[in-house]
């Protein structure tokens, strides 16, 4: 099977270029950036941060730089020269391509399990609102969440709760997502997410979607 690989990257583009910066830069300008960005990531600035603010790539940069995983004809030639040949945790120097230039990150291949009850409400845009959700407000979905976390803190079974609580379509199935990579979710989930031990629970957060309980399953 071929190999699969995770990647970040950051895109600096100039004038003329498939996916050409708003900045108008020159092609010296656009290199110059991109060499001042690899500096700042390799003295340990977040590469995240750093996407986020600079790439522009934008819909990867909304997901803090993430491409997610792909194979060696996933990308364009260039890219995947350069990105196949770094190992998990290493930053490519300034790679060129026809969208211009390129900081690369290999990421981790690493995949969460995750379960949530998710609390809606009228407000919630159509295209993820449950039925249920329309007959709340913002003010009562957040109580229903609050009574959630605490039948949670009061020792009831994630599962059970979910089942009680949640809007969310996998609440009969106890709330069970499945598996998931960093970046599938959105980068509110994410930063949630990530920062859960395995067997570890969030508080409430709220996102457009609704106002969310997550636990990370083994």
């Amino acid at each position: 099977m071929p190999e699969t690989i995770a990647l970040r990257h950051i895109l600096i583009s100039w004038q003329g270029q498939r996916l050409e910066s708003k900045e108008k830069r020159t092609q010296e300008q656009a290199l110059a950036l991109t060499e001042q960005l690899h500096k700042r990531a390799l003295a340990g600035e977040d590469f995240r941060e750093l996407a986020q603010a600079y790439s522009d790539d934008k819909g990867s940069a909304a997901r803090r730089g993430w491409l997610g995983p792909g194979q060696k004809d996933t990308w364009v030639p260039a890219f995947s020269d350069a990105a196949f040949q770094l190992q998990v945790g290493d930053i490519s120097p300034p790679t060129q391509s026809p969208f211009g230039y390129h900081l690369i990150q290999r990421v981790p291949m690493d995949e969460l399990h995750l379960k949530q009850i998710l609390v809606q409400h009228a407000d919630v845009p159509k295209v993820w609102k449950t039925d249920k959700a329309e007959s709340k407000t913002p003010e009562q979905a957040r109580s229903q969440a609050q009574a959630a976390l605490e039948a949670l803190n009061s020792g009831q079974p994630f599962e059970e709760v979910a089942k009680q609580y949640s809007d969310g379509p996998m609440a009969p199935r106890g709330g069970d997502l499945g598996l998931f990579m960093e970046g599938e979710l959105g980068p509110a989930v994410d930063q949630v997410a990530l920062n859960l031990e395995v067997g570890g629970r969030s508080e409430i957060f709220e996102t457009t979607a609704g106002f969310h309980i997550l636990k990370r399953a083994p």
